[in-house]
């Protein structure tokens, strides 16, 4: 079975919690790499899991999905942990088909925002379902986004305003996927929806507030079995463009592509791309200034087939959580640059 790291996390404590998908499986890391927590927990059915958080009392929270019985049919899967990674309490939320968990956050209140792509609910074959639950997972309200098509959600964030904004992607009249961008309400009400896209499939799969309030997003364009392009938009806070850049990248699962803004008001950059010379993965490291225009950029190659997956700023720089092709099986490692 593979094993992909997902996700680099800065905690409270300026700790690391890392977090595996198709198995549940938390590592909570110091800044200097030294081994706090190591929990797995075992279970009967397959799970995936995507976003862990940790809460204002210092709990964990884990949303992914679960398989049914069946083997086809998923429901959101929802997994409270303490400090030491030891189960609190889990929930599924689903209806007859599938339904995959992707974002979690909290409120300011505690409650607790669970969202991602359901195939039971909605107007059409996949739509964006928005979950709400007090902080032990009974639900408040719920609610979804989507046309008659596929509308997919891939991240989620809380505004200042307590408002939700979300990307993901949308299927256009024409057939290919575009970035869809979204603000809702808490009670279901759309507030704003955006596209952006062209003659290829383009997918958003993160979603940052900026510094002057506007969003940062990030993923992909790709010509199927042909090119694929890492994708960054910056927006103000209503969702409309400032500027966009884009670099060519290789395929990788979930064709990662990670942004974030840092201190000094600069974008961060980071994905796959091939050395041309050995054909083996590198990691890219670009930094953007306010406009979008590149000032700097740094390629890590290391001799090592690398996947990115996160990034995150730490007190002294960046940790960049990476996956490496071994033998039979992934590896993980964290860069520090």
């Amino acid at each position: 079975m593979k094993n992909y790291l997902f996700l680099l996390k800065k905690l409270y404590n300026e700790n690391f919690i890392l977090i595996f998908i198709n198995f549940y499986f938390i590592s909570e890391y110091l800044i200097a790499q030294n081994l706090i927590i190591q929990k797995t927990i075992p279970n009967d059915k397959d799970e995936i899991f995507f976003e862990t958080i940790e809460l204002k009392n210092k709990e964990y929270l884990s949303l992914g999905w679960s398989y049914l019985q069946n083997g086809n049919e998923t429901d959101f899967y929802l997994v409270n942990s303490d400090s030491l990674g030891n189960t609190n309490w889990e929930k599924r939320f689903g209806g007859y088909d599938k339904e995959t968990g992707i974002s979690l956050k909290e409120f300011k209140n505690g409650n607790l925002l669970i969202c991602g792509t359901t195939r039971s609910f909605g107007n059409g074959a996949g739509d964006c379902w928005f979950v709400i639950t007090d902080n032990k997972g009974n639900v408040i309200n719920e609610f979804t986004y989507g046309g008659i098509g596929d509308d997919y959600l891939r991240d989620a964030i809380i505004t200042e305003d307590q408002e939700i904004v979300f990307v993901g992607f949308t299927k256009s009249p024409n057939g290919l996927k575009d970035i869809l961008l979204g603000e809702i309400n808490q009670e279901g009400n759309l507030i704003w929806i955006r596209t952006f896209g062209g003659n290829q499939d383009d997918e958003g799969w993160s979603i940052k507030l900026a510094s002057d309030k506007g969003y940062i997003l990030s993923g992909f364009s790709a010509v199927i079995n042909s090119s694929y392009t890492s994708k960054v938009i910056k927006t103000d806070k209503n969702g409309i463009r400032k500027w966009e850049f884009s670099k060519e990248q290789v395929y990788t699962p979930y064709n990662v592509t990670c942004t974030i803004e840092n201190s000094k008001k600069e974008f961060i950059v980071v994905s796959t791309i091939k050395d041309t010379g050995t054909e083996r993965n590198e990691i890219s490291i670009t930094k953007l200034d306010n406009n979008g225009a590149q000032i700097a950029l740094k390629t890590v190659k290391k001799g090592f087939n690398a996947e990115v997956r996160w990034i995150t700023e730490t007190p002294n720089g960046y940790a960049i959580a990476c996956s490496i092709e071994g033998k039979n099986k992934k590896r993980i490692f964290i860069l520090f640059f």
